[in-house]
C-alpha cells in the first residue's frame, strides 16, 4: 500500500515537471545603468526586485561597463561629453552583486556605452557577468563572438538571446581582431539582416527553443517608430526569431503582436539618471500540444525617479 502511494506521488511529480517545463515566464525591461544601484536603499532594492517577480528570465540592456579602469575610450569627443551632447558611464563592480540579487540572469551589452572605457572595461564586464553566473550577449573580444547567441536552460527550455547596436561609437564595433560589439548600420542593410539570421540560424542549431533578438536602435527622446523598423523587425521574425526587444531612445515605444509573436520596439530606461514612465514587460511562451510555443505578454507599469523605479 505504501509504495503504491510513492509510486503515484512520484508519478505526479513527474508529470508536474514536464507541466511546467511548457511554460516559461520572461521579464523584460529598459536599460540598466549598474551605478545607479550603488547609491540605492535596501529598501528600493527590493522594491525594484518584487517588480521584476518571480519569473524564469530577467533580461536587460546593460548600459555601462563595470570597471575601474580609468581610461576613456577614444571614439568620443571630449568636447561632446564636456557639453554633454554626449555621455561615458561605467559602474561600480561592487553594484554587480546588486544585479544579482535582483535576479538578473542575462544582459545585451550591444549599446553605444560597453567600449565607454576601451578593451579592457569590455573585458572586465566580461569577466565580473560570468563570474556571478549573469549571461550575457552582444559583444566580445571579436566579431565572432559578439554574434553569437547566448543560450540559458531553464526547466529543460532554451531560450537563445542574440543582441545588435545600431549605435555605434567609434572604435566599439567588433571586428576579426578587434574587441568590441555587434553593430547594424542606420537604416539597417541587407548584410545586417543576414548577420541576424546567421545569429538565429545558429542558436536554433544548438537547441533553442526559443529565439529573443535585442536591438539597440531608434532615435532617442522619441516615441515614434521610424518606418524602417516596423518592416526589419518583423523581417527577422520571418526569419525565424521568436520575439523582439528594443532599446536605447530612453522612452517607452509601443508593443505590438506579429503573427503572434510580440515586438516591444523600445522598452525605455528601467534603471538609469532620468525620470518617466517605465514597464516591466513580462512575456509568457506556453507549449500547445503541437509543440508550438504562444505568447502573450502583461506590463507592470512605474515611473522611474532618481534612477530607480517606483
Amino acid at each position: 500500500m505504501k509504495k503504491n502511494i510513492m509510486l503515484s506521488i512520484l508519478f505526479i511529480l513527474i508529470c508536474f515537471s514536464i507541466s511546467i517545463a511548457d511554460e516559461i515566464t520572461i521579464s523584460a525591461v529598459g536599460d540598466v545603468n549598474p551605478q545607479i544601484l550603488k547609491s540605492v536603499s535596501k529598501k528600493q532594492l527590493n522594491r525594484i526586485r518584487n517588480f521584476l517577480g518571480d519569473s524564469d528570465v530577467i533580461f536587460g540592456n546593460l548600459e555601462s561597463p563595470i570597471t575601474t579602469h580609468p581610461v576613456r575610450t577614444s571614439g568620443k569627443k571630449k568636447k561632446d561629453i564636456k557639453e554633454k551632447k554626449d555621455y561615458v558611464f561605467k559602474s561600480d563592480p561592487a553594484t554587480v552583486n546588486r544585479l544579482v540579487y535582483l535576479g538578473f540572469n542575462v544582459f545585451a551589452l550591444a549599446n553605444n556605452h560597453m567600449m565607454d572605457y576601451c578593451e579592457k572595461g569590455l573585458n572586465d564586464t566580461i569577466y565580473l557577468l560570468n563570474r556571478h553566473k549573469i549571461k550575457h550577449c552582444g559583444a566580445g573580444k571579436n566579431i565572432s563572438i559578439a554574434q553569437t547567441p547566448v543560450i540559458i536552460k531553464k526547466r529543460n527550455v532554451k531560450i537563445a538571446f542574440i543582441a545588435y547596436s545600431e549605435i555605434v561609437p567609434v572604435k566599439s564595433i567588433a571586428t576579426a581582431n578587434y574587441p568590441g560589439i555587434a553593430g547594424i548600420s542606420y537604416p539597417p542593410t541587407s548584410y545586417d539582416f543576414n548577420n541576424i539570421k546567421r545569429s538565429i540560424i545558429s542558436a536554433r542549431k544548438k537547441g533553442a527553443d526559443i529565439v529573443i533578438v535585442s536591438l539597440h536602435w531608434g532615435k532617442e527622446k522619441s516615441s515614434k517608430m521610424e518606418e524602417y523598423q516596423v518592416k526589419f523587425t518583423r523581417k527577422i521574425l520571418d526569419s525565424g526569431a521568436d520575439c523582439i526587444i528594443g532599446h536605447h531612445p530612453h522612452i517607452l515605444r509601443s508593443i505590438e503582436t506579429y503573427k503572434g509573436k510580440i515586438i516591444a520596439y523600445s522598452l525605455g530606461n528601467f534603471i538609469f539618471g532620468t525620470y518617466g514612465p517605465t514597464i516591466v514587460l513580462k512575456i509568457k511562451f506556453k507549449r500547445d500540444k503541437n509543440g508550438n510555443w504562444k505568447q502573450s505578454c502583461s506590463r507592470k507599469k512605474m515611473y522611474v525617479r532618481n534612477g530607480v523605479p517606483e
